[in-house]
């Protein structure tokens, strides 16, 4: 596969009238704690048959087993250390286990910076592919990701290599940095600054992609959460997807959980047994 078949929005203005070309940022990225992972700035709408040849002929990653798309509050994140050891090694473990690749968000905040940490912390060689908003990064870390005009020419994504600058994000910014853990980064494109959400398009469009023509199960693990991961997870649920609910993250797993257990003392299925419940037990 080669990368010019890859399409990306390119141009901001006030008309909102952009120019298409081949992506001028991809490569590898190394970051401040010596992590690495491999980037790719792409158009939110670019087929998701494309996004998965570049993962397994680009990036040649082994088809997974499973795909565990994780989700969970971003802002206002808050988890018990004790919790935070139980998810990151049960997800680790989960992956290794079933030949998972793990998605999130990729942002250096909330549940993303959680899951980052679980890789590094475990030493886990697991693809950790963070879906992350191009328009919402720091002008500074955008600036060193594209490849110089002189550089661009037969360059190949796993060629160009570049450092993610030391930038600190102040509270309730308009950016967010991407978690250094990650062992990929799709960077989704409109061609907007601060367009926060487009990103997820991309995302469940290949995640259901890779559900219903490569027939690759997948499973929603959800921690804490607020109204979006609530659509997500209906969503989600109402197309067959099995979820599991980490109890005591709060958030919309506890409301669902509770909710569930107010209807149903049992408490084992629910919605055609597409909930489970997860409390370190």
């Amino acid at each position: 596969m080669e990368l010019h078949h890859l399409h990306q929005t390119l141009r901001y203005s006030a008309g909102y009238t952009y120019q298409m070309q081949p992506p001028d940022a991809y490569g590898r990225v190394w970051f401040a704690n010596n992590q690495r992972g491999k980037y790719i700035r792409i158009d939110t709408d670019t087929a998701s048959s494309e996004l998965s040849d570049l993962f397994t002929k680009v990036y040649n990653l082994s088809t997974p087993g499973v795909i565990m798309s994780v989700l969970g509050s971003l802002l206002d994140f808050n988890v018990s250390p004790a919790l935070e050891k139980i998810i990151q090694r049960g997800i680790v473990k989960a992956a290794i286990t079933t030949n998972g690749w793990i998605t999130t968000f990729g942002y250096n905040a909330g549940y993303c910076k959680l899951i980052g940490e679980a890789m590094k912390i475990n030493n886990s060689a697991v693809p950790c592919i963070g879906f992350c908003s191009w328009g919402c990064l720091p002008p500074e870390a955008k600036e060193k990701m594209c490849i110089p005009k002189k550089k661009r020419k037969d360059q190949q994504a796993r060629e160009y290599s570049c450092k993610y600058p030391r930038i600190n994000i102040p509270p309730k910014s308009a950016h967010e940095n991407l978690e250094p853990n990650h062992s990929h980064y799709v960077l989704s494109d409109t061609g907007k600054l601060y367009d926060w959400g487009n990103e997820s398009y991309l995302r469940t469009a290949w995640e259901a992609y890779m559900k219903n023509e490569h027939k690759i199960p997948a499973v929603m693990i959800v921690i804490q959460g607020g109204t979006g991961v609530c659509r997500a997870l209906y969503e989600g649920l109402k197309s067959g997807t099995p979820a599991v609910l980490i109890f005591g993250s709060g958030g919309v797993c506890d409301a669902v959980v509770e909710l569930v257990r107010h209807f149903n003392s049992s408490w084992k299925t629910i919605a055609n047994n597409s909930i489970c419940q997860c409390d370190g037990e």
